[in-house]
């Protein structure tokens, strides 16, 4: 990259040789030898220092708006810099970063969701709970021991025994009419002996 200086120094050595060829071209034979010498001095003093004169000037000219330029651009460079930090900053951000935000926005919804379904059947079975221990306690000695078998089929009883709880359930529901009074207590399971489910 040229300098001011390293520019100077080759005008500087242009204009020595410029002036050995000048002199060299000048003819002054009609004039009196010293005033022929002076002449010679002035004229190729005059030149030399005129013409450095305007290359420096239009040299400095050149650097000074080259300079400007340079100050402009890094003016606009800060201005950018701090409308970003100051407000634009969303611009910055990488695209893909939003897609996360969106992605894990998503999933705490579906989580708030499926948070919230718990919560209200876990609520619920707590109502059938409550009604249960209620009915419970309302046989007789045979009926609580009938109860309790039952129970123990349909809590620690294998796939089998739960399943011949669960049709006896519905063959008694659909002799009495039960499912009629599913008013208030709805069953979750729509499990039945046709269905031949093979998970429940």
């Amino acid at each position: 990259m040229a300098t001011n200086e390293s520019v100077k120094i080759t005008v500087e050595a242009a204009l020595k040789q410029q002036k050995k060829d000048i002199a060299q071209k000048l003819d002054f034979s009609d004039f009196s030898k010293n005033l022929a010498d002076a002449f010679v001095t002035m004229f190729k003093d005059g030149l030399d220092q005129n013409v450095k004169n305007a290359l420096y000037e239009g040299i400095n000219r050149e650097f000074s708006r080259q300079t400007e330029g340079l100050k402009e651009a890094a003016e606009r460079l800060r201005e950018r810099m701090y409308s970003i930090v100051n407000g634009a900053i969303w611009a910055a951000i990488p695209k893909w970063i939003y897609a996360v935000v969106g992605i894990i926005v998503l999933i705490a919804v579906g989580l708030g969701i499926w948070c919230y379904n718990l919560n209200q059947e876990n609520t619920h079975l707590q109502k059938v709970e409550w009604l249960y221990r209620y009915e419970r306690v309302s046989y007789d000695a045979d009926g609580i021991r009938n109860m309790m078998l039952r129970e123990e089929a349909i809590m620690a009883g294998d796939k089998q025994e739960q399943d011949s709880i669960k049709t006896m359930t519905i063959q008694l529901e659909r002799r009495k009419h039960a499912e009629r009074t599913h008013v208030y207590f709805r069953p979750s399971d729509s499990w039945t002996p046709e269905s031949g489910n093979l998970f429940w």
